[in-house]
């Protein structure tokens, strides 16, 4: 399939303005800690008026503007420091425990990149294992589904965004999303209850980390499927999304 690869986040003159009165704003108005993981979050490789463009173009359909954009800011943040996200590898967990999550429920990785140096994330939980309550909740809680799902992201990223950037000797931070819906089915509904602690994460506190999403091997009932996802997903989100 093909896909639009290339690297699109430069702001315009317009969005440079925005960026400008939203970095002048968080500046004054976030607490030092707030203002500090953002700005560190920002030097891990993206810089941040690339990180603050994110923040601009997340609600594109929202009026409000900066207001909107302020606003991810600031609940971003909170979230982050909240959550020890920068740390999140050092968390004690149960890895074999989460081994099987990734395995038996999630079953997504990174795939190599793009031409343009985008790396591509593979996702098949339609393959998910149906019968997993070994696994959630009697062995695990939703928090730790959530706390995976974080450094999966954090190693996107820490790791994989940054030596996308030495490699290509060019600006990456969004990545390509193939869902692969193979196998899909009625049954598969029940693993919709944990979009909000995986794709729910990233769609609210990584805004346009993701440029385009292709779903592949869509079944018959895709269009029910995506009904029940759509909720989860912000509207600039569903625009990126292509089903073949």
């Amino acid at each position: 399939y093909k896909l639009d690869v290339g690297v699109t986040m430069i702001p315009s003159s317009e969005e440079e303005r925005r960026i400008a009165k939203l970095r002048a704003r968080a500046e004054a108005e976030l607490e030092p800690i707030l203002w500090q993981n953002i700005m560190e979050w920002a030097d891990t490789c993206k810089g941040l008026t690339a990180l603050l463009l994110q923040f601009v173009r997340a609600r594109p359909e929202k009026e409000e503007g900066i207001e909107v954009a302020f606003t991810l800011v600031n609940r971003t943040a909170r979230w982050r420091v909240m959550h020890n996200v920068r740390t999140v590898f050092d968390k004690q967990y149960d890895k074999e425990l989460h081994r099987e999550m990734k395995r038996r429920l999630v079953n997504s990785f990174f795939y190599q990149n793009t031409t343009g140096g985008l790396p591509v994330y593979y996702n098949n939980m339609a393959q998910g294992d149906l019968k997993h309550e070994d696994l959630i909740p009697s062995r695990a809680i939703l928090n730790d589904l959530s706390v995976m799902w974080i450094q999966e992201m954090e190693y996107r990223e820490q790791i994989i965004f940054p030596k996308c950037c030495a490699d290509h000797n060019t600006l990456v931070n969004q990545m390509i999303v193939v869902f692969d819906a193979g196998g899909a089915g009625i049954a598969t509904l029940k693993l919709l209850k944990y979009l909000p602690v995986t794709l729910g994460l990233n769609a609210e506190y990584y805004p346009e980390s993701v440029k385009s999403i292709l779903v592949t091997n869509a079944p018959a009932l895709i269009n029910m499927l995506m009904a029940a996802v759509n909720p989860f997903l912000p509207e600039a989100t569903k625009k990126k999304i292509r089903i073949t």
